[in-house]
């Protein structure tokens, strides 16, 4: 018998500038207890790019408008949570990118996100984070 489980493929956006780099809060709103930064970024919608995914993503966790300048990676990832009827499959491409308009603020009117923030790249250690940050600065070749 065949396992089944839900799979959410999305795209994420790694932008550096001087030395920081920008995340955005993930409120856990299921799940308040794990509230943590994360990269700007989310799911994709029916009919789009990943590519499309990153850049509205962005803009609606950061108020910014960017520009893809390459791919980093894909990282899979299963979670098996209590509550759920089927284990979990997250997909998630990421993307280098720049900024190339817009002004910080979060713009999403989903309630995922509440805050918008640029990071200095040596306080990420001791920041409260998902696992894809740690993941994304591996790919950018960042020392982690």
């Amino acid at each position: 018998m065949a396992l089944v489980m839900d799979t959410r493929p999305a795209a994420y956006a790694v932008i550096i500038e001087q030395g920081s780099i920008l995340l955005t809060h993930w409120t856990g709103e299921r799940h308040p207890e794990r509230a943590a930064w994360t990269l700007p970024g989310g799911g994709m919608e029916v009919g789009e790019t990943p590519e499309q995914a990153a850049v509205r993503e962005v803009y609606e966790e950061s108020g910014y408008r960017v520009a893809l300048d390459g791919l980093l990676g894909v990282d899979s990832k299963y979670h098996y949570e209590s509550g759920r009827q089927r284990p979990f499959h997250a997909l998630r491409i990421l993307y280098r990118a720049y900024i190339t308009g817009g002004s910080m603020g979060v713009t999403s009117t989903d309630d995922s996100t509440d805050d918008v923030a640029w990071v200095r790249l040596e306080d990420l250690p001791g920041l409260r984070k998902v696992s894809l940050v740690e993941v994304a600065a591996r790919a950018y070749g960042l020392p982690f």
